[in-house]
């Protein structure tokens, strides 16, 4: 599995994640303001920093992959404070499924 792709499940599960913690706190879960802004503006940079070879794609995308399943680690952890396993399980798996990080 590429960092692309480990990147892509991880983020399915932090979706997933983010819901249920947003269900939680009684929020609406599509209620993130500026997110798209905030997205935009991170690709913006990491497109630059391309062009000028101060990093690779594939640099960006392994960077990507490891900060996002530390986001699904970070949230399994919150959600199962109460003493109950949680393994979040995006579109593409979960990120503990094969020996692939």
């Amino acid at each position: 599995m590429n960092n692309r792709e480990r990147y892509m499940r991880a983020a399915h599960c932090v979706q997933a994640g983010s819901k249920i913690v947003a269900h939680r706190n009684g929020e609406h879960p599509e209620s993130r303001t500026g997110i798209n802004l905030a997205m935009r503006d991170h690709a913006s940079i990491v497109e630059l920093l391309v062009a000028k070879g101060v990093i690779t794609e594939d640099e960006y995308h392994k960077a990507l992959a490891d900060g996002a399943e530390a986001e699904v680690r970070r949230l399994e952890h919150e959600l199962g404070s109460s003493g109950t396993k949680i393994t979040l399980v995006g579109a593409l798996g979960s990120i503990h499924d094969g020996n692939d990080n």
